[in-house]
């Protein structure tokens, strides 16, 4: 089946995030002593030229390399257009924009994070442990990434890269954030695993507004949002509803929040709490000091058996 491109951009944008962390504690305590970021690029503008490539390969089809992707390459990528000019327009197009949100993106965190302790972590829970109704059903998904601040709270975190915005200042235009299904299994998994409750999930948009006034880019903020046990039950719902529908032959038809936010039943559908939070500054996010990322790189360091150490794939400068 063919994959839409906007897909793929946002399967190679996770994937280029993954590449910036790889190394294990040795390697980036060796960054940081050699007057460098922690991180697996040195620069943004080698972080950007790695982008370009990664975005080259997921282009390839079946002759990209799965080793650079991460995953099985997509044979067919459907653009927004079949004609070859506009293919190619589109292509650079986007490519153009992932070279600026991933600029910023490290500009932002090289120094002072956060640092994620898991990026692109995979899970698998049995939900029967969970609610006995679901006995047999498995919950699959990929944290983005989750940090762990100073406290020693859990934040996870989930980038989006689409055009959905919810971080304005309207109780019901946020309401689907903060009763977002997806979120709430994300929340459900991590407590299950991790046997303790993070201290809130952040909604991270990889995107931007250009204005049309000045021409300067205003990139979108994080938003936090929060669950609790009943958002986790209202999941479970709809998980068991769903599995119902399949055995039936029966599937409900979806719609789209925002076009239902006049309804009098809205409320009952999403929720009657109502929450509103407030777009972090960069500034807001946890940070930590050059100082303590060397000891607690020295610390992950003395855990570690000395014989294995995760190697670096060297890429040619020409594959740029």
């Amino acid at each position: 089946m063919p994959a839409p491109v906007a897909l793929v951009f946002g399967d190679a944008i996770h994937r280029a995030i993954e590449w910036l962390y790889k190394g294990d504690p040795r390697q980036k305590l060796k960054r940081l002593n050699n007057g460098y970021s922690q991180l697996y690029f040195k620069s943004a503008e080698s972080f950007v030229n790695f982008w370009k490539f990664l975005w080259r390969e997921f282009n390839k089809g079946k002759n990209a390399n799965p080793a650079i992707l991460g995953t099985q390459p997509y044979e067919i990528i459907k653009f927004s257009s079949n004609n070859s000019y506009a293919i190619k327009e589109e292509y650079y197009t986007l490519q153009n924009f992932g070279s600026s949100l991933l600029r910023y993106y490290y500009n932002t965190h090289s120094k002072k994070g956060p640092f994620p302790i898991e990026v692109e972590k995979t899970f698998c829970i049995p939900l029967g442990a969970v609610r006995r109704s679901l006995e047999g059903v498995r919950l699959k998904g990929v944290f983005d990434q989750i940090w762990r601040d100073q406290k020693g709270n859990y934040i996870l975190v989930d980038f989006k890269t689409g055009w959905r915005f919810y971080s304005i200042q309207d109780p019901q235009a946020q309401l689907p954030l903060h009763k977002d299904f997806q979120l709430s299994l994300y929340s459900l998994a991590f407590r299950y695993i991790y046997k303790t409750e993070e201290s809130c999930i952040i909604w991270y948009p990889l995107h931007y507004e250009r204005d049309n006034k000045n021409g300067n880019i205003n990139y979108w903020k994080p938003v936090p949002t929060f669950r609790t046990k009943s958002d986790h039950e209202r999941a479970l719902d709809r998980i068991e509803a769903f599995i119902k529908g399949i055995n039936l032959n029966y599937f409900e038809r979806t719609s789209d929040p925002n076009r239902c936010r006049h309804c009098s039943f809205f409320k009952s559908c999403w929720g009657e709490e109502i929450m509103v939070t407030r777009p972090l500054e960069v500034s807001e996010l946890p940070t930590i000091s050059i100082k303590e990322q060397i000891y607690n790189l020295k610390e992950k360091v003395s855990c570690m058996d000395p014989l294995i150490s995760e190697p670096r794939l060297k890429l040619k400068p020409r594959q740029y």
